[in-house]
């Protein structure tokens, strides 16, 4: 898949951080934007900074420049801090891009329920990630931790119930 990076990508400026305070907020979202949307894109939610760094998402070989591993880590701190992506070590190597925030989730698990007059029905983790009904929705396969995230918030907001189990897969939902 070829993506279509924003004019901005062929500015040199863009690649170095901004001194100005405001100049540097635009960046620092403009950054985080393209980032989320190449990794979309690229169907990338796991991304090892030193890989990324010789991908066309951080090197612009067309205006000889690339971003830094330390600019890079910034703008992917930056991405943390909004909750569309974690650390997956303490070095901070690999990060865990998230397309959608756990309240997001949320609703659309929620939005499911509703459509299909589900609440009142208990369904395990398995059932709502891997199960027959679920193939076209796009929590399907979602990922473990993303998902328990989810329906902590729907917890909160009481339009679920959580039913803990040992297993992972075993836990289950009660949408209200």
């Amino acid at each position: 898949m070829s993506f279509k990076f924003p004019p901005i990508y062929s500015f040199p400026p863009f690649w170095t951080i901004q001194p100005c305070m405001e100049a540097r907020r635009m960046q620092t979202q403009t950054w985080c934007d393209l980032i989320l949307s190449w990794c979309k894109a690229n169907k990338k939610e796991d991304l090892k900074v030193a890989d990324a760094l010789k991908t066309d998402l951080f090197n612009n070989k067309a205006i000889g420049r690339a971003l830094s591993q330390q600019d890079a880590e910034f703008f992917l701190d930056q991405l943390v801090q909004r909750q569309n992506a974690q650390w997956s070590d303490d070095k901070h190597t690999k990060c865990k891009i998230i397309f959608r925030k756990p309240a997001q989730w949320a609703n659309i698990f929620y939005q499911w329920a509703v459509k299909n007059n589900l609440q009142g029905v208990v369904f395990t983790f398995y059932e709502l990630r891997e199960g027959d009904d679920t193939q076209s929705e796009a929590f399907h396969n979602m990922d473990q931790e993303q998902m328990l995230k989810a329906i902590e918030c729907l917890v909160k907001e009481k339009k679920a119930n959580l039913i803990k189990a040992a297993d992972f897969d075993e836990n289950g939902v009660k949408f209200l």
